[in-house]
């Protein structure tokens, strides 16, 4: 066989070759394409079911809440004045009372020392 051959040979297989693996990067190339929009539409579609979800519980959550403050309103009454500033935030967290007081100017809030300070905490 003649060196003029063997080229020829050689260069045809690369060819042939390099076409199949073409092919091939074309063909993974369309399938990562549809896994991609598939992820990207179903997570969209899902995030929107979940949100929708989310906004039903939401106001569901809320109408509940209502009807349960009431309740609670009518069943025990909430003592129009708490006994120290710690049971007046504590009745505050719980929702027994409506809503903490205006914030005091920054002079009037800082006690005169600490002791005072821990003193007023721990009422």
């Amino acid at each position: 066989m003649s060196v003029k051959l063997k080229i020829l040979f050689a260069s045809l297989c690369s060819f042939a070759v390099t076409m199949a693996l073409g092919l091939y990067a074309m063909s993974m190339g369309g399938q990562l394409g549809h896994v991609a929009t598939r992820v990207f539409d179903e997570s969209a579609v899902s995030i929107n079911h979940v949100r929708a979800a989310q906004a039903q519980l939401i106001a569901l959550g809320g109408t509940v809440t209502a009807s349960r403050a009431r309740q609670q309103a009518d069943e025990d009454k909430v003592p129009a004045a708490p006994v120290s500033e710690r049971q007046r935030l504590l009745a505050v967290a719980r929702g027994a009372a409506d809503s903490p007081p205006p914030a005091r100017p920054a002079a009037d809030a800082a006690p005169p020392d600490i002791a005072a300070a821990t003193a007023a905490v721990l009422d």
